[in-house]
């Protein structure tokens, strides 16, 4: 057994079977692997890594377990997803999974090809852990996937406490604590009593205050942006190779294997053609004059009203009434 120091949850404790996990390849690479992209470009702080937020979700998910009263092996299982959850990430985190979903056809939360075979297959069958449990918690596809894959999972808890921490940002106040002694477990997955009700409106609106202050603050979102188009470029570009063959089956440059664009994420949209039908019996048509779009004409008319507006105010003498006094008067002295 051994101690851990963490800056937000203080001590982590960490068995043999924990110690044996992190010293693997697979959970040794997430100190490489920041946890908010490029939110450091904003937030200078911003710079720590998947393999503390591993270690705070286990830790996490150790204290859940106790409070719901799951047995030893249990807990082991939903501890080692909790460890393992994040070993799918690429670099620079969610940034490069449109990247990935496109070219590799897979999201960070499958993890089988990591877990099921290699140094992490053999420890967990050593310590009696089935893989395929610990990718369906991960996936969330178990029982006890709701204590690390849900709306009030021990996930989301260290995310925004870790990530408040080192942004500097006053909006990840969550009461983790609370939350787990309030929680029980449910048929459907982890539920709440209503005296954890506050602690979890408090983080729902932690979450919702992060979003644009930190996750999707404009200057991270362009840099990634950037990335990401230019990584798609040099994939596609890498000679003697055929990134296109690489692609699922199904599926084209630009999509990733959710269905969603690609494009849309990077910022980028479809150019038109520039070629205009013709009429059906021949011949061209002529160019349409350029009409603004509806919002800029509701507010051109709304700047020329106010204009006359003014230039009625203005033209008349000193005792000329506005025409918007006018019309009130014109309404009070109707019938």
């Amino acid at each position: 057994m051994k101690i851990i120091k963490d800056p937000v949850h203080g001590y982590v404790e960490a068995d043999e079977p924990v110690l044996r996990l992190l010293d693997s390849g697979v959970v040794q690479r997430l100190r490489h692997v920041t946890q908010l992209g490029f939110a450091n470009l904003v937030y200078p702080g911003a710079n720590h890594t998947r393999f503390e937020h591993s270690l705070g979700t286990m830790h996490l998910a150790g204290l859940m377990c106790r409070e719901l009263g799951l047995d030893d092996g249990e807990t082991k299982l939903v501890t080692t997803a909790a460890l393992l959850h994040d070993i799918g990430h690429g670099p620079f985190s969610h940034v490069t999974e449109p990247v990935m979903e496109e070219f590799v056809g897979r999201g960070h939360h499958q993890i089988d090809c990591l877990v099921r075979e290699g140094a992490i297959a053999d420890i967990l069958e050593a310590e009696g852990i089935d893989p395929a449990e610990v990718c369906a918690v991960v996936a969330g596809k178990h029982r006890f996937a709701s204590i690390i894959h849900g709306s009030l999972d021990v996930d989301r808890m260290d995310y925004l406490m870790r990530d408040a921490h080192y942004t500097g940002v006053p909006y990840g106040t969550v009461d983790a604590h609370r939350l787990i002694r309030c929680s029980v477990l449910a048929e459907s997955g982890i539920a709440l009593r209503e005296s954890g009700i506050n602690a979890a409106e408090s983080l729902l609106i932690a979450r919702t205050l992060m979003r644009p202050a930190v996750y999707f603050h404009h200057v991270s979102r362009i840099a990634t942006s950037m990335f990401v188009h230019a990584l798609r470029e040099e994939v596609l570009n890498v000679p003697g190779t055929d990134a296109r063959a690489t692609l699922p089956t199904g599926s084209t440059p630009g999509t990733s294997t959710s269905g969603r664009s690609t494009s849309a994420k990077t910022g980028s949209t479809p150019q038109p053609s520039g070629r205009t039908p013709g009429p059906p019996g021949g011949g061209t048509l002529p160019s349409p004059s350029p009409r603004p779009p509806a919002s800029r004409r509701r507010r051109s008319s709304w700047i020329s009203r106010r204009s006359r507006g003014r230039s009625r105010w203005r033209s008349g003498s000193g005792t000329a009434t506005p025409w918007w006094i006018s019309r009130r008067s014109r309404r009070s002295s109707a019938p």
